[in-house]
């Protein structure tokens, strides 16, 4: 597969792209392929893959597209390096029928559209918080509960809003987010900051420490992807705390704010054997020793 073109790459099936890198599809429904997010770690899967359509779409991040737009960034390098990786490849490029107007509606059905949100009330919702030692008053103070669709299937699920409207959504089963995707900044009129990737995290903090409610601002980037758009609104603070996930992504962005800032502090030394904080503060609290 010499001197590869655009076009011939698109053509590669991600699914043997996927296989390949050793990502497993976790189900399959139709044509539809199920994976956890190469992204990011997850426990439920939310990107998925139309063999068919040969496109992908990451709920959790409200984008996708086609095998380009995956490798690049996957492999955090430029078109013609990708076309050089896959070109040193066994893969085989399947052709099959190109429908602009089905890949538009499929790709419009699989947003996620708000119905509503209302008050933090299903006793469902308020379990699964629960299950996840979250403060039950404190994520009815930050949080909604939403109707939403996928695929015109209803769904319900805890909401949190970021900066620009679209919203991070989550039950027990489902992790998705409402486009534009975007990161939080709670302001409390502090010059001290703690950021967060998610905000279960941002809740487990402020379950953890009730007494630094309003003695910080907080940001919560919602996915890691969301950084580089909030270093900006990092650069005002006298003092800034990351909090991130203990993975190669979540490490990635504490070295991106520590270089950048010298007033920042990685206070994920604080969990250094969890993979981030509300998995930390679970475990102690079935430890029955919380701190």
């Amino acid at each position: 597969m010499s001197n590869l073109t655009c076009e011939q790459a698109r053509l590669i099936p991600i699914i043997e792209y996927l296989d390949n890198l050793g990502f497993k599809c976790q189900y399959t429904r139709g044509r539809n392929h199920w994976y956890l997010s190469p992204f990011r770690n997850e426990k439920h899967a939310s990107f998925k893959v139309n063999s068919l359509r040969n496109i992908w779409y990451d709920f959790g991040e409200g984008c996708g597209g086609n095998l380009i737009d995956l490798g690049t960034r996957l492999h955090q390098c430029s078109v013609s390096d990708l076309l050089q990786m896959l070109a040193g490849s066994s893969y085989n490029p399947v052709s099959t029928p190109v429908d602009r107007s089905a890949i538009e509606k499929e790709q419009a059905d699989s947003k996620v559209k708000i119905i509503g949100t209302f008050d933090l009330v299903d006793d469902g919702l308020l379990a699964y918080l629960k299950s996840r030692g979250i403060n039950l008053a404190l994520a009815k103070q930050y949080c909604k509960q939403a109707d939403f669709t996928i695929y015109q299937k209803k769904y319900m699920a805890i909401s949190f809003a970021n900066r620009s409207g679209g919203y991070e959504l989550r039950n027990s089963g489902i992790k998705v987010c409402s486009s534009p995707k975007d990161f939080t900044l709670i302001d409390n009129g502090s010059k001290n900051l703690k950021s967060t990737e998610g905000y279960m995290d941002f809740l487990s903090l402020l379950t953890m420490h009730p007494k630094d409610h309003t003695d910080f601002n907080y940001l919560i980037l919602n996915s890691v992807n969301m950084l580089s758009r909030a270093l900006e609104s990092m650069g005002e603070y006298k003092n800034i705390f990351t909090y991130y996930d203990q993975n190669n992504a979540g490490r990635k962005a504490t070295d991106l704010v520590m270089s950048t800032f010298k007033n920042a502090l990685d206070a994920s030394v604080l969990y250094p054997k969890y993979e981030d904080v509300n998995d930390y503060w679970v475990d102690q609290l079935s430890r029955g020793r919380p701190r």
